[in-house]
């Protein structure tokens, strides 16, 4: 390969690996998204740093970067705060990436990157089914998740579902037949495994999907397809003891005992809650939500967990009213606002019904069960799709 075409593709490969490595090693995404920083340098692909603002979502990532570094100024927990903001670098990633030579060829490398990281992922699960995988043991709980977190797990599967769905309805970057074999393989491992969210992340998505990508005449095949899909959830074990354990977190919380998975937060959400009302302009500051925590529960306004240590409030909605008030939330919503708005317009795409996707299980999930705006895999793979063309209808495929 001549230096030339080495400078050019380096900061795509990067990219990609980055991508790939998500499911399996946050060390090595890490590293690749070094490698991709300093490829970029190198590529000069800087030079058209104009592209960023031809973005729906640049001028509100911009603010959103400003009030959380804003938030460090009345925040008690600086070293904590920072640990926080440090986090903001994931969307170097789009407001670099967005400026790249994008073309269909390269993108449809960043899906299959993508999408060979979670299968890698899924023959590790196989593996712990087979109990052949001594590394990482299945946990029985859990089930079959490899390598990842099973929120982190369930948010991923459900987004590549929904997406596949789209290929499997008009094949574009995927032959169908390799669009259904890997929603096989992928639906076999959100069904098996015991993260919550994603199944609800999935159920919520699939009635919505059907909705919006099936005309009338192929919609009540879908639906019928989805219901199918939905009773197979509800039906696997491993669902149904997750799910079990969930309705007896919340009588436990019910009955005043809140130290458990649902019922720790509730009393994350509650603590958010009366310090966004207590400090409801400019919040408690960027990092002091969990010295804020124990002021309350030692002041008796919030129940008391037994010293469980407290760092985000499981919710993006609240941890910004918490930390930044009113005017932090309003920039947040207006930052996911430009984020559906950017991949709506192209939602008849490929492409842009991948963006959709990802946007929206990442908004609901940060709404349910966690904060993801503050978690690794979450955000960066934020800031990768966001670095994504909307659409690539005009661009050659040639580098």
């Amino acid at each position: 390969m001549k230096i030339e075409e080495l400078r050019i593709e380096a900061p795509f490969y990067a990219l990609f690996l980055t991508a790939a490595s998500i499911p399996i090693s946050t060390a090595a995404s890490s590293i690749f998204g070094g490698i991709f920083f300093a490829a970029y340098l190198w590529s000069g692909f800087w030079r058209r740093r104009g592209a960023i603002f031809g973005c729906e979502w640049a001028i509100p990532v911009l603010f959103l970067i400003v009030v959380n570094l804003a938030g460090l100024f009345w925040t008690e927990d600086l070293p904590r705060g920072f640990e926080l903001v440090s986090k903001l670098h994931f969307f170097l990633y789009a407001l670099l990436g967005i400026t790249l030579p994008w073309n269909r060829m390269l993108l449809r490398k960043f899906v299959m990157f993508l999408l060979l990281g979670w299968l890698l992922n899924a023959a590790v699960g196989l593996l712990q089914i087979l109990h052949l995988f001594p590394w990482r043991p299945m946990n029985p709980e859990l089930g079959p998740i490899g390598y990842p977190h099973h929120g982190t797990l369930g948010l991923y599967l459900s987004f590549i579902l929904i997406w596949l769905l789209f290929e499997i309805k008009t094949p574009d970057l995927l032959q169908r037949k390799h669009s259904i074999a890997l929603a096989v393989i992928f639906f076999a491992q959100l069904a098996m495994t015991g993260g919550r969210i994603g199944q609800v992340l999935f159920l919520l998505a699939l009635p919505l999907s059907v909705w919006i990508l099936f005309p009338n005449k192929m919609r009540l095949y879908a639906a019928a397809t989805g219901l199918l899909a939905m009773i197979a959830i509800g039906l696997s074990p491993q669902v149904e003891s997750r799910f079990k354990v969930g309705v007896d977190d919340v009588k436990e919380y019910m009955r005043g005992n809140p130290v458990s998975s649902i019922g720790l937060r509730f009393v994350m959400w509650d603590g958010a809650f009366v310090m966004g009302m207590n400090n409801p302009l400019f919040g408690v500051g960027t990092g002091d939500y969990g010295e804020e925590m124990e002021n309350l529960q030692r002041a008796g306004a919030i129940p008391q967990t037994g010293g469980v240590p407290f760092d985000n409030p499981h919710s993006n909605l609240l941890a910004y009213f918490s930390a930044l008030g009113l005017i932090g939330l309003l920039v947040f919503l207006i930052f996911n606002l430009s984020l559906f708005k950017d991949a709506w317009k192209s939602r008849g795409s490929s492409l842009g019904w991948f963006k959709l996707s990802y946007y929206f299980h990442f908004t609901v999930a940060g709404v349910l069960a966690a904060t993801s705006m503050w978690d690794f895999a979450s955000v960066l793979g934020l800031g990768l799709v966001m670095s994504l063309p909307a659409s690539v209808a005009v661009t050659s495929d040639s580098a």
